[in-house]
């Protein structure tokens, strides 16, 4: 019980003094009486004491259950009450002809409470309530922030996101998924620079695959694209505080001599060398108030040097939080001020899988799914492209080899996991959620020895270009999965067309007309209006997607890396005549039936290989979900000549 309590004035029973302290209007209410709302009950109950013996005072005592946060106008309703109960205290109280005109007024001020309580608790029950798929978050007037999560080798056909359960409770259940989203290309470098220009790799100078002589941060990246194209740039030009954590390309490094160790468009850069590593890496480090670049180097203590945890400990610091490192110093990072665009690179679960010492073995009991397409017959791998046909049944070692890197991936992933629970509590009580759109997706997707693939990507098949991808944040439907065909090309637009609507400065460099050019010359599309549930044009209206990988290795060894004799599962199968284009095609029609929902139409991919042979791969996804047989044969010559015109259309 808390009290309030009144100075003595005489020894009579009167109740006049000092105003009613009242209670902490960010987080507690009085109770009066017991006022009933939906699920909730509130009750104020108060009681006169008598006088204590010594203390020349009598005590009003206000018990307050724990409520909702008060919001600002119930707030300001409560504090002009109470500076209506002390004025007409001061004006029947200060001759005090006698007791009870006091006490008219302290009942007409309890009145008043309760009405401007009633109002406060029912505008927090109108913000609190459980919320329907067809809910929308709190639109915020603030400036909208940007929060992109992106994950490294994150399949979504083999079950991962069935063991993140804050991810699912936070982002799926208070958001949309989009569950036919797909990358451009299913390889770490050029799908990140997709991802960073929301171009096709045939629309600019992107990274072709992760080598250094497929530009993966080669030479025309650094010098064309870096500078003018990705979407940090154009966000930083319109007034956004930007900043990046984690795995940028897999060929980033530091490069102090000829300042380009930092990417264009970025005000805080915390950048891992090279590809994914959890110890015995380097990062790149600059932030505002930083003379220059620094190289930090990490070694294989944990937890200072997890990689995971460190990047958790940037992004406290970057959401104002303060706190020492592993090694107890304190950062003079300055926190980023709102509007912010903060992009969280993990490098989980990339191999080598490896989980927090907490959370190894916990998934032990886990195997990798064998699903039907797992560890294919020769009769289905004779009907692919010549890489697959040459592939070898997967045996028992591998198999369990296989089913131990699985369970690494799951426990990896729990540090993620808690990581987003964190992130989502920060945003929350910095009261920055509500005007903070998150998005959550992965490079690419993998593979567990389907079409006797053992663990990689690359290639055309769903494990390895199907992507989560889920979105949260202001005006967005909540608990919503919807089948739209999304990729990776998409989220650059989305984030421009977040800035555009957020610019309130005129004197901003970069002008609405201009980030209006910057989407146009854009392969992708904005989601944004579409999440929303409104009417969105070419976004609701596309149907189909490109998919394009252009092989690495040579025809001698037929591999981006020669299989080392000691680790058969790094076999990875790839050649210079591995290169294909796709159109992975997706759309429903309605079919009228006041009941019904809209079915499939056509769920498919056609692909054309760009070898010595022409080679045409082809599934019909409706009926042949794990793409067991090349179904080519089954299509029309009007049927062929349409896919290849949208596919001529797509990479013009």
């Amino acid at each position: 019980m808390e009290e309030v309590t009144f100075p003595k004035s005489h020894l009579g029973s009167s109740v006049c003094g000092k105003a009613i302290q009242l209670p902490d209007k960010q987080s507690k209410m009085a109770n009066i009486g017991q006022t009933k709302f939906p699920h909730r009950t509130l009750s104020i109950d108060f009681e006169f004491h008598p006088m204590r013996q010594g203390t020349g005072r009598r005590i009003l005592s206000l018990r307050q259950p724990k409520v909702p946060r008060i919001s600002s106008s119930g707030a300001q309703s409560m504090d002009t009450a109470a500076v209506s109960w002390r004025n007409e205290r001061r004006n029947n109280c200060s001759h005090r002809p006698g007791q009870h005109r006091c006490i008219s007024v302290l009942r007409h001020f309890l009145v008043m409470l309760l009405l401007n309580l009633v109002q406060v608790h029912s505008s927090s029950y109108r913000q609190n309530r459980p919320s329907s798929y067809n809910d929308k978050a709190q639109v915020s007037e603030k400036q909208t922030n940007i929060l992109l999560l992106l994950t490294d080798d994150q399949d979504v056909m083999l079950g991962t996101f069935d063991y993140m359960p804050h991810v699912k409770a936070l982002l799926q259940d208070q958001g949309v998924t989009f569950q036919n989203a797909f990358v451009h290309t299913p390889v770490c470098c050029p799908s990140r620079s997709s991802i960073l220009t929301g171009r096709y790799l045939h629309h600019g100078d992107l990274a072709h695959n992760n080598s250094i002589a497929g530009n993966c941060y080669g030479h025309a990246w650094r010098e064309v694209m870096e500078p003018h194209h990705t979407f940090a740039v154009h966000a930083q030009r319109a007034g956004y505080n930007t900043a990046f954590i984690g795995k940028y390309l897999n060929q980033y490094h530091f490069n102090e001599s000829n300042g380009d160790t930092v990417p264009p468009g970025w005000d805080y850069w915390m950048g891992l060398e090279y590809n994914s590593r959890y110890y015995n890496y380097s990062l790149v480090e600059q932030y505002p108030g930083l003379h220059k670049p620094l190289l930090k180097q990490h070694r294989d203590v944990y937890p200072a040097d997890y990689l995971p945890l460190v990047m958790k400990q940037y992004t406290e610091k970057l959401l104002g939080e303060n706190t020492a490192d592993q090694h107890g110093k304190t950062s003079t990072m300055p926190p980023l001020q709102e509007p912010w665009l903060l992009v969280v690179s993990w490098p989980t679960p990339h191999g080598p899988f490896t989980p927090e010492p907490w959370a190894k073995d916990l998934r032990k009991y886990l195997q990798a799914p064998r699903t039907p397409n797992y560890n294919t017959t020769s009769h289905h791998q004779l009907q692919k492209h010549w890489l697959i046909r040459q592939l070898q049944p997967i045996s028992f070692e591998v198999s369990q080899q296989m089913d131990e890197y699985y369970h690494n991936r799951i426990e990896a992933l729990m540090t993620i996991d808690q990581h987003v629970l964190e992130m989502v509590n920060t945003l929350q009580e910095r009261e920055q959620l509500e005007n903070t759109l998150i998005l959550y997706t992965s490079d690419n997707g993998f593979q567990f020895g389907q079409q006797r693939l053992s663990i990689d990507k690359r290639h055309l098949y769903e494990n390895d270009i199907r992507v989560p991808f889920v979105v949260r944040g202001p005006g967005i439907l909540r608990n919503l999965t919807v089948n739209k065909i999304v990729a990776n090309v998409d989220i650059a637009p989305t984030i421009l067309e977040v800035v555009m609507e957020s610019i309130k400065d005129e004197k901003a460099s970069l002008s609405k007309d201009h980030l209006k050019q910057a989407l146009d010359d854009m392969s992708g599309l904005s989601l944004w209006k579409y999440a929303k549930g409104q009417s969105s044009g070419s976004f609701a209206k596309r149907r189909d997607v490109l998919i394009s990988y252009h092989g690495e290795g040579f025809e001698p060894c037929g591999l981006a890396e020669c299989p080392p004799p000691f680790d058969k599962l790094w076999w990875m199968p790839d050649a210079w005549n591995n290169t294909y284009h796709c159109l992975r095609t997706f759309w429903e029609e309605d079919l009228g039936a006041a009941d019904s929902s809209p079915t499939t139409a056509e769920d498919s991919i056609y692909c054309i290989f760009n070898d010595n042979e022409h080679f045409v791969e082809y599934y019909d996804l409706k009926k042949n979900p794990y793409q067991l047989n090349n179904d080519v044969d089954s299509l029309a010559p009007w049927q062929v000549q349409r896919y290849e015109r949208r596919l001529q259309e797509l990479l013009a």
